[in-house]
């Protein structure tokens, strides 16, 4: 196979300027034009889909997790794209996304899949094509499966399509991938599964056909979410996804975001004595923080808009004050939402995970030692957890367990900030201040 398989795909061209100052959080609808980095998170897609290309299905299910705003809807578009890149007559591949909630429901699974096999076999061949005749017939099989559920008031794979919870068996799942394996004869399918910490219980039977590879399909699971997307994913059923295939989204280098800052000053011509300097604090403010980088370039291309272009010393104060102001906006929008009191158990664990001696880190008793001593009862403990991994306050500190650390850049520092009584709490012990692995 050639090595340029899979090759990252060119970014698209940028949106118009005054287009591209009106978005803030651009990669949750197209493809990001000035992302750089994640060489090896986007590697652990590319292996497994080399893999499949040589026939590996299952066991090769691919885990993208990180803190809202690491990058994972930049780099799933790219993912995506590369799998369209790759489709050909001779080869058809096909990307697609089912929302989490639909893997509860086979034959919402498989009807998802149908059509955008449909869609790219009509898009490669024409419609006069060698390959029409093909897609109908199954497309045609599917919608008298589903007719036939329909007249009978029933379901077809177990599930009723009135929405009434599907059964659980692994055969029922298999049943309705039985259904498209035709339609997908010599075609690659990668389901990309989006906000996977979502995925609900009900879809174990769904999830243990594509991680094992009963679909009949060759297919490639690949799921992008929160911090513990992983924990959810093994309590759903994927108990042994390879460690090869989990990818934990860090802060980019800082070589990285500069570059990216780099590529949309080039595509929009910011110049002047001041540029390179305006790079450096910019890519300092940013912390390789992704979502960081995003609005602090935006907020950039609207400072310097007013000098034309071109940059001075004088402009950069007023492209700075933007970026931390964004910063702060976009940590009271991970903040917003949380019920009386949790602010303060908030700050008491940024205070313990900010304090020299804990170096970053803390473990489940620290955490536990906080929430009671807020007055938070032991049953709210896991959901009070779920809730500081999905605002990016904690994330599981790979190679550990029961030990986290803060992923978000200088999120735990905004919260020891804030103007709120942190909640009281015994002194850190020994154990508590210095978690061990």
């Amino acid at each position: 196979m050639p090595d340029d398989d899979f090759a990252r795909p060119p970014p698209p061209p940028p949106l118009p300027l005054d287009d591209w100052l009106l978005r803030r959080d651009r990669a949750d609808s197209y493809r990001e034009p000035f992302f750089c980095g994640r060489e090896g998170d986007y590697d652990v897609f590319r292996d497994a889909a080399r893999g499949l290309a040589r026939g590996f299905v299952g066991g090769e299910t691919v885990i993208i997790q990180g803190a809202p705003g690491g990058g994972k809807s930049a780099l799933r578009h790219e993912c995506m794209a590369a799998v369209a890149a790759r489709s050909k007559r001779t080869d058809p591949w096909v990307a697609v996304a089912i929302p989490p909630a639909s893997l509860a429901h086979p034959a919402a699974t498989v009807a998802a899949i149908a059509a955008a096999a449909r869609r790219e076999r009509h898009r490669l061949a024409g419609a006069a094509g060698r390959w029409r005749g093909a897609w109908e017939r199954g497309a045609q099989s599917m919608r008298g499966a589903l007719a036939g559920a329909a007249r009978r008031g029933g379901g077809m794979a177990g599930v009723r399509l009135g929405g009434a919870v599907p059964d659980d068996g692994r055969g029922d799942a298999a049943t309705a991938f039985a259904g498209i394996s035709r339609l997908c004869a010599g075609m690659r399918v990668v389901v990309f599964v989006d906000e996977a910490q979502n995925v609900p219980a009900g879809a174990e039977p769904v999830l243990d056909c594509m991680a094992r590879g009963y679909t009949g399909v060759d297919l490639l699971p690949v799921f992008f979410g929160l911090c513990n997307t992983t924990d959810v994913l093994r309590k759903r059923g994927v108990s042994r996804p390879p460690a090869e295939r989990i990818a934990n989204l860090a802060p980019l280098s800082a070589d990285e975001a500069r570059a990216s800052l780099t590529l949309a000053f080039d595509a929009y011509g910011v110049h002047g004595h001041a540029r390179e300097r305006w790079l450096d604090e910019l890519t300092a403010l940013s912390q390789g923080w992704p979502q960081h980088l995003n609005r602090i370039a935006v907020g950039a291309g609207r400072a310097a808009r007013k000098c034309g272009m071109n940059v001075d010393e004088a402009s950069l104060d007023e492209a700075l004050a933007r970026g931390a102001e964004s910063k702060a906006e976009y940590y009271a929008t991970l903040l917003g939402g949380l019920p009386a009191g949790h602010l303060g158990v908030y700050k008491r664990l940024a205070q313990r995970l900010s304090h020299a001696a804990a170096g970053g880190v803390i473990n489940e008793d620290a955490i536990r030692d906080v929430a009671r001593a807020a007055g938070l009862p032991d049953a709210d403990h896991v959901e009070w957890l779920a809730d500081a991994l999905h605002r990016g306050l904690l994330a599981p500190l790979p190679g550990t367990s029961g030990v986290y650390h803060g992923p978000l850049p200088s999120l735990a520092a905004h919260l020891c900030a804030l103007p709120v009584a942190p909640s009281a709490a015994p002194e850190p012990r020994s154990d508590q201040s210095s978690p061990s692995p």
